[in-house]
Formats: structure tokens, sequence, C-alpha cells
């Protein structure tokens, strides 16, 4: 079995979508004090800069087989390339097992009315609860400059020697 992660910041109100077979594991993997070496430094960024304000939680536990599938799966439903921390989607290939394992697999749970009806009010309650009790206090419009202005602030002081070289390259193209 394996598990679908989120990593949520209250801070930003980004995701992170992730799977793997030991959670706790992996969350210590995201959690520990950063070296510099990750391939996802905006993720790594804001665990530093907001340590208090991540949770994370089970999204659903798949076999083996299907681990791949339903977090692209789970990628994508939350958009958490464009919205979130996630880089990419994850890559693999299906083989002819894996192909037939997955359908019999969908057959058996999805696609039957039964299963549906059974499960689905109360599962959409469920979802609706969690996003509803997820979601940040709504802000005014002075509230989002102030973050925005804030935010602009920490970049600008993070990355001082590379807006100061993109100033220094415009002066020498304008005296051009």
């Amino acid at each position: 079995m394996c598990i679908i992660y989120c990593i949520h910041c209250y801070e930003t109100n980004k995701k992170y979508i992730g799977s793997c077979e030991d959670l706790d594991r992996r969350i210590h993997q995201h959690f520990r004090p950063s070296t510099k070496n990750h391939c996802n430094n905006i993720l790594y960024e804001d665990i530093e800069m907001y340590p208090d304000k991540f949770v994370y939680g089970v999204i659903e536990e798949v076999d083996t087989h299907m681990r791949y599938i339903r977090e692209r799966y789970w990628i994508e439903y939350y958009d958490t390339i464009q919205y979130g921390y996630n880089i990419s989607l994850p890559k693999y290939t299906l083989t002819e097992e894996d192909k037939r394992e997955y359908f019999r697999e969908y057959n058996k749970t999805y696609d039957r009315k039964g299963w549906y009806e059974k499960y689905k009010d109360t599962h959409n309650k469920k979802r609706r609860e969690k996003y509803m009790s997820s979601q940040r206090v709504l802000l005014t419009e002075e509230e989002k400059r102030e973050k925005a202005r804030l935010r602009n602030i920490e970049y600008r002081k993070r990355n001082r020697d590379k807006i100061n070289e993109r100033q220094r390259e415009s002066r020498r193209k304008k005296r051009e």
C-alpha cells in the first residue's frame, strides 16, 4: 500500500501533493533542516519562512500499482503545478500487468452504481466539511495589498544581488 499525501501552507494557501510508502519518514524528510540541495526550492524556502504554518494529511491509500496514477490525478485536481508547490507531474509508464490491474480495480470500485449511491452523500459531505474548514479567512483589498507588499520586500531581500545585476544591465543598455 502507498499513501497519497498533501502538505498545505496556511500562509500562502499552496499545496504539495506527493506519494510514499512510509508517511512519517517522508514528512520528516520534508521538514528536516534544509541542506539547500532540494530540487523544489520554493517549498523548502516557505517551510523555513513559515515553519508553523504547514499541515499535512493523507488524501488516500492506494495499491502500489496505482500510486503514480492517483498522485497525478490529485496534482491535476488541486492544480498544484500552477497554484502550488509541485513542479512536475510524476513520470510513469504502465506495464501491461499494471494496466490490467488498474482496470480490474477500477471496475470493482469506481464503475459500480451501487458503490456510488451508497457512499455519495457521506463522501461529499465529508469533503465539503473538510474543504470549508481548510479555507482561509477572506482578506480585504487593503490587507491583500499589504501582504503582497511584504512578500515583495521579502523577495527583494532574498534576491537583492540578482535584482541589482538586472538593474545594472538595464542601465548599460540605455547608455548604449
